[in-house]
Formats: structure tokens, sequence, C-alpha cells
């Protein structure tokens, strides 16, 4: 006869419902396993934070030659859902961007520049925001003259440079899909 074990005043292996039967330990192991791999996408694009600034600065080569991209040894595929997302203008003003231009493009999307006559008639402006005035993905404003001076103007997206910056985030956020996919696949490997 098997020997019998009396039960903890903790023990809560009551039948019927789904997890009733498991400890506290199997209940908390399970919540970390559903909860681990957010957490480790956000610390891999944290991490490689360069090399995702590296995907971004190649957007251009990647909209005019091919499907995917390669940055830092990781491969990134642009499949054709996404492409389909993309207007053919976005894609075109995208490609015609240097790599600093798509850097500029970001950054401008959380602020707005502001510069005085002086700066203006220095070239500031132009050095900065040239080429995406000259390619009307963003625009100098009339700004506040009783603050700044007169003639101060602002830097601003235009809507077709938002309509870029959008595309930008959908091959970002598709990447990070990707990573989150590739993690969830491994998951079972490592079992």
């Amino acid at each position: 006869m098997a020997p019998r074990f009396p039960r903890s005043a903790n023990s809560n292996t009551t039948g019927g419902t789904p997890g009733a039967g498991k400890s506290r330990y199997e209940i908390t192991v399970t919540l970390i396993r559903a909860l681990i791999w957010p957490f480790i996408v956000l610390l891999l694009l944290f991490l490689f934070r360069d090399p995702v600034r590296a995907i971004a600065i190649q957007l251009p080569s990647l909209m005019a030659s091919s499907n995917s991209i390669s940055v830092a040894g990781v491969s990134v595929q642009v499949d054709r859902r996404l492409r389909s997302q993309a207007s053919t203008e976005a894609l075109k003003s995208m490609a015609a961007l240097s790599p600093e231009g798509v850097r500029t493009l970001m950054d401008l999307s959380t602020k707005t520049p502001i510069y005085t006559a002086a700066d203006i008639m220095g070239g500031r402006v132009e050095r900065e925001y040239g080429e995406l005035v000259r390619s009307g993905l963003a625009e100098m404003v009339p700004w506040d003259e009783g603050k700044f001076g007169a003639g101060a103007r602002g830097v601003r997206v235009t809507e077709r440079g938002r309509r870029v910056q959008e595309l930008a985030y959908l091959i970002i956020a598709d990447f990070a899909g990707q990573i989150a996919a590739a993690a969830k696949a491994a998951e079972p490997a490592r079992k």
C-alpha cells in the first residue's frame, strides 16, 4: 500500500476548475511566462536601439530596392501588407531622403524648432532643415514675432511629411512584431 501524506493547509487541490490544482509557485511561474516575452521585446529594442536607428537610416534604400534589409546581423522582412499601406508618394519621398534627412524628419515629429530672422539669414535653417523644406516634408511658418523678433519662423512637418513619418513608424512596428514572433517561436524550443 502506498504511503499517505497529510494535506497542508496551503493545499488547494480541488477538482474541476482549471488551475485550481496548481500551487502558488506554479501560478507565479505561469504568470511570469506570460509576461516575460513582452518585457524581453522591450529590453531588446532598448539594447539594440542603435541597430534600430541604423534601420531607420537605411529606410530610403530599403523602399527603393527590396523587401528586406540587414543591420548588425538582423534581417527585417518588409511584407506586402506594409507596402500596400504606404502611399506611392510616401515611398518615393522616403526613398529620396538622405539618411540624415530621415533622422531629422523623425526628430521633427516631437518638436517645432523656432528660428530668428538672423538664424534664417545666416543659413542655419537651410543647413538643418533645407532637405525637408525643399522636398515638401516640412515648412517654415511665421512664429511669435513679439517673443522672438520680426521674421521669426518655426519649422513644422507638413501633411506629406506626416505620411512619411507614419510609414517609418509602420516599418519600425513591423520590425518589433517580427522580433516578438521570433521570441515566441523560440519559446517552445527552450521547453
